[in-house]
């Protein structure tokens, strides 16, 4: 449930008591899932379009050559790029941003790898297909809020008020008092559900209701809600919310504080909101929850210009946030089902600006934890040549990999059936492996 009542939570609320008035809930699976032991995802979403085109950068001399042709001022030189020992798909070196430099360690113990030229598609997708209007393309590819909403809902479901990960939750309907739909700083469209809510929280924890001393008074001042028999079924339900919303936050305030932090985290906005997502992992049992997603975030990444400046700022923030959180699952014995990824917008173009990059489309994301196959990288790296195949719109690298398909990934890893997974990502059977083996 979310924490304390907000309009937004309310009309969320009153949209599903109306849905489920009309219609049975049409996600819910009519077979239980096995679901066995703990699992959590951990979402991070870089908001403005991260240029991943300079946070993971090839280091084999012919794809370098090409890299640094199209972004001459741009590029990273090779002092400032890390060399991994590991490969894409097609066999090109690669290398991580400087500033990242404490991930390279995770990098080499297979702890955290790279999804190389992903991005939102359809179907599989070439220059000549889209010039020959021979594949159909998602809407609004340069959008910000439209390529966040895709990540979240699916490359298909751009108009759905649901997520798919909250409807990955409906469907292993797996119960617990407090929602395992965890957004930090605001409700998130990821985690939207048709059964449950969100636990809205800040890196801080809970709000206090400073009115009130204790959770007597609370009862009183929230009686003459419940104990009215009201006619308007939205009456009854705002009543409804209204006191689970303050009873959700008094027990989580509770819980939070039987689970302090006990690992030392940067003092940066990532850091702090993971350090949060590290204590409700570890209050996971007094929770009762089996399954936990968690969605953090960090902006600023829409580096029109100035970008080389702005990123070694955000890309130390991220990788000194990841590896402290890596280290925290470790010392919680929970590394092995807990699983960490990032999404943003889209990929910006190859050729820069005379500081930074204009939207773009492919980009590249990092995945963390003790599931993951380490030790390669997934996806082929594109051809980054002017009027190549990959090249889509002046420097708009297409994905060769799917948003869908990665997320397929997750949730089978977190327990749907390829059935199930279909219902959520219909546009997979375009593809001919609907999974990346990267967990």
């Amino acid at each position: 449930m979310t924490i304390k009542l907000s309009r937004r939570r309310f009309l969320q609320s009153t949209a599903a008591l109306s849905a489920a008035t009309l219609s049975a809930p049409a996600l819910a699976s009519p077979q239980m899932n096995a679901v066995d032991g703990y699992k959590a995802l951990v979402v991070i979403f870089l908001h403005g379009g991260n240029d991943a085109y300079n946070m993971i950068v090839p280091t084999s001399a012919n794809a370098y050559a090409d890299y640094h042709a199209a972004r001459p001022k741009l590029c990273l030189t090779e002092t400032e790029i890390i060399p991994l020992p590991i490969k894409t798909d097609n066999h090109i070196g690669i290398g991580i941003h400087h500033k990242m430099s404490m991930l390279a360690p995770l990098f080499a113990n297979g702890e955290i790898t790279a999804l190389i030229n992903s991005g939102q598609l359809l179907a599989p997708t070439t220059a000549t297909a889209i010039a020959n209007n021979q594949v159909e393309l998602p809407q609004f590819l340069m959008a910000h809020n439209m390529r966040q909403n895709l990540w979240q809902t699916g490359t298909h479901a751009h108009n759905n008020p649901l997520g798919w990960a909250g409807k990955m939750m409906d469907m292993l309907n797996l119960n617990s008092e407090l929602s395992p739909l965890i957004g930090l700083n605001g409700d998130k469209r990821m985690l939207r559900s048709l059964s449950s809510g969100q636990t809205i929280i800040n890196d801080q924890g809970v709000n206090k209701y400073s009115k009130w001393g204790d959770p007597i008074k609370i009862d009183q001042y929230f009686a003459h809600f419940t104990e009215r028999n009201y006619d308007n079924i939205y009456s009854r339900n705002f009543a409804k919310v209204m006191q689970q919303s303050v009873t959700d936050n008094e027990a989580l305030k509770q819980i939070l504080a039987a689970h302090p932090a006990t690992q030392v985290y940067p003092d940066t906005q990532l850091g702090k909101q993971l350090q949060m997502v590290a204590r409700l992992i570890d209050a996971r049992k007094t929770l009762g929850q089996q399954r936990q997603v968690f969605f953090v975030s960090r902006g600023g990444f829409d580096t029109h210009v100035n970008q080389k400046v702005a990123h070694n700022k955000l890309y130390t923030e991220i990788a000194e946030a990841m590896a402290a959180f890596n280290q925290d699952m470790h010392t919680q014995n929970i590394h092995q089902q807990v699983t960490t990824l990032t999404m943003s917008d889209f990929g910006r173009r190859i050729q820069a600006n005379e500081s930074g990059t204009d939207h773009g489309w492919a980009g590249h994301q990092l995945v963390m934890g003790g599931a993951i196959k380490g030790g390669q990288a997934y996806g082929s790296w594109p051809d980054l040549t002017v009027g190549s195949e990959d090249d889509f719109n002046n420097g708009r690298i297409i994905p060769s990999m799917a948003a869908d398909q990665i997320n397929a990934s997750v949730c089978r890893w977190f327990g749907l059936n390829d059935q199930q997974i279909l219902t959520l990502f219909p546009h997979l059977i375009q593809f001919d492996k609907p999974y990346v083996p990267f967990i």
